[in-house]
This record gives structure tokens, C-alpha cells and sequence, in this order.
């Protein structure tokens, strides 16, 4: 692809959430979820910071078994979140529990 053409594509990817996660929160052993976070660097810091007793990693959640997720956005902070779902939960659960937020398979 034409580089003007991958630079056209830039603002379209970011503006439907085709951005880089900027970190994540993993609480599999807990909950058998990981919420990914992308958006401002002190937005998502504070998401860090209150991570405990989850695992914060600098990126996105683990794809591995991975049953579906609901991801949300919070135009306020200009913040995106996607909560990721692991077993014991099913993507039927799943589907069930996103309510508002757009179910991502």
C-alpha cells in the first residue's frame, strides 16, 4: 500500500478504536476477566495505579481461551476500554452481560 494511502488510513483506525492498547488489567484468577485500556497516558495511568490485585501489563490482554469481550467508550476522558472474558464465563454469557457496551467477539 502507497504510504499516502496508509497515512490517510491513520485517523480513520484511531477514530474506530483500531488503536494500540495502551495497557491492561488482568484479573483472570479473580473474576476471569482483563480489561484493556487505550487512550491520554494520565488516564490510563490512574487505571494502573488502581489495578491491584490484578496484573498490570503494558499492552493488550492475553488472546489465549478468550471467550469475548464488551468494549465501551468514555468520550469524556477519551478513553476506550474493552473487559475481555475468560472461562469459566461463555461468549453466550457474555453476549448477555455487555448491556450498553458493544459486544466483541
Amino acid at each position: 500500500m502507497p504510504m499516502m494511502k496508509l497515512l490517510a488510513l491513520v485517523p480513520f483506525l484511531f477514530a474506530c478504536g483500531g488503536g494500540t492498547v495502551d495497557g491492561s488489567c488482568d484479573s483472570q484468577s479473580l473474576n476471569g476477566a482483563c480489561i484493556e485500556y487505550m487512550g491520554p497516558s494520565d488516564v490510563v495511568t490512574t487505571y494502573k495505579n488502581n489495578c491491584a490485585p490484578g496484573t498490570w501489563t503494558d499492552g493488550p490482554c492475553t488472546a489465549t481461551n478468550r471467550v469475548g469481550g464488551c468494549r465501551s467508550t468514555d468520550n469524556g476522558l477519551k478513553l476506550t476500554y474493552t473487559t475481555w472474558f475468560y472461562p469459566p464465563n461463555t461468549t453466550s454469557s457474555v453476549m448477555q452481560s455487555c448491556g450498553a457496551a458493544t459486544f466483541t467477539p
